[in-house]
């Protein structure tokens, strides 16, 4: 099966909420060309869906993503939001978000990055934003490089991506509970108010 390239970025850009379903039904019929590749199914079952029916985004992903490999999407995704945070688009604490969870749930190379989004969310860091964001932007820029240096390998795989630069770097949430400890000590506590 041979999915135009056009396509599949089509169809991938409004999974991910980039491309409203709206439009994606405008380019569908639009699309003269894709009108003639009725026999591949993916572009069957783009034709035959019910755009306009409840939770169609939902039903859009459900129906449509099954005729791409897992690993593909993936990795498609991962670098998109990857070049979001480098362009310093709003997305970025969304995406970090949705590091976080993916790197508690089966990418762990994801999780260092995730978790800047702890110092965007809390004023308690005492950082500036300018620099939080140089920094996330930085690791981005490192992270990218290094997936799109190993994707050259035609048996690459995302599930089983291992980030080399990271080994032994500290997590931001380390480096903050550790400024948290030290802040902490020295103070009083509230129930030792006797001594």
């Amino acid at each position: 099966m041979t999915i135009p390239q056009e396509m599949k970025e089509k169809i991938f850009l409004t999974i991910e909420r980039q491309l409203s379903l709206k439009d994606f039904e405008s380019w569908l019929y639009a699309n003269d060309a894709l009108s003639d590749q009725m026999n591949e199914s993916v572009v069957l079952e783009a034709y035959a869906f019910n755009y306009n029916q409840d939770h169609a985004l939902a039903q859009f992903s459900s129906a449509l993503l099954p005729y791409f490999d897992r690993d593909e999407f993936l990795l498609w995704k991962i670098t998109l939001n990857l070049r979001e945070i480098i362009e310093g688009k709003d997305s970025t604490r969304r995406i970090l978000s949705e590091f976080c969870r993916l790197g508690d749930e089966e990418f762990p190379f994801l999780l260092h990055l995730g978790y800047y989004k702890y110092y965007l969310d809390d004023d308690w860091f005492d950082r500036e934003i300018d620099a939080i964001m140089a920094e996330i932007k930085s690791e981005a820029n490192e992270l990218l490089l290094e997936i799109l240096a190993e994707s050259k390998d035609p048996q690459f795989k995302i599930s089983s991506f291992v980030r080399k630069a990271l080994a032994e770097a500290p997590s931001p949430m380390n480096v903050a509970a550790e400024k948290m400890k030290s802040k902490s000590i020295g103070q009083k506590k509230w129930w030792k108010f006797w001594r």
